[in-house]
């Protein structure tokens, strides 16, 4: 009886195990958005800690479309990670591996990677997408 209960709940444990990891698909929404139009493009830091990002900036994020992978430029080093996205706009970067050039000048990278680090809640609304920490307070802004 006492194995038959651990192999009932063993099954269970695995069948919402599987649920939740459920890649990015062209029907997943938050809220009215649909999340599948993150992937495939490079979002471009626009506005970063509330200070306009330089236009020539090589930062930039970009999501795969079904295996919740993310990567990108921080400004200077090239970057690699999970995503875990929800449909009521939860965000978590995870495995995040950066590489280690040396970075001179006037950069973001250091505020960029904070902002990834920091990032809880997204919204996308036509070609904007903007991170918020767990405050409710606007870290970055991006635009394709």
């Amino acid at each position: 009886m006492k194995r038959t209960l651990l192999y009932i709940a063993g099954c269970m444990t695995l069948l919402v195990a599987a649920d939740s990891c459920r890649s990015v698909g062209t029907t997943r929404k938050t809220g009215a958005t649909d999340i599948s139009r993150l992937a495939d493009a490079r979002w471009r830091p626009l506005v970063l800690y509330g200070k306009t990002v330089a236009e020539d900036t090589e930062a930039f994020i970009s999501f795969a479309t079904n295996d919740l992978r993310v990567g990108g430029n921080s400004g200077c080093n090239a970057f690699t990670g999970t995503c875990k996205l929800t449909e009521d706009g939860l965000m978590q970067f995870s495995q995040m591996v950066f590489t280690r050039k040396m970075c001179f000048g006037a950069n973001i990278e250091e505020k960029f990677s904070a902002a990834l680090d920091a990032t809880v809640r997204f919204a996308l609304s036509g070609d904007t997408l903007v991170f918020y920490d767990d405050t409710g307070s606007e870290l970055c802004r991006f635009g394709k």
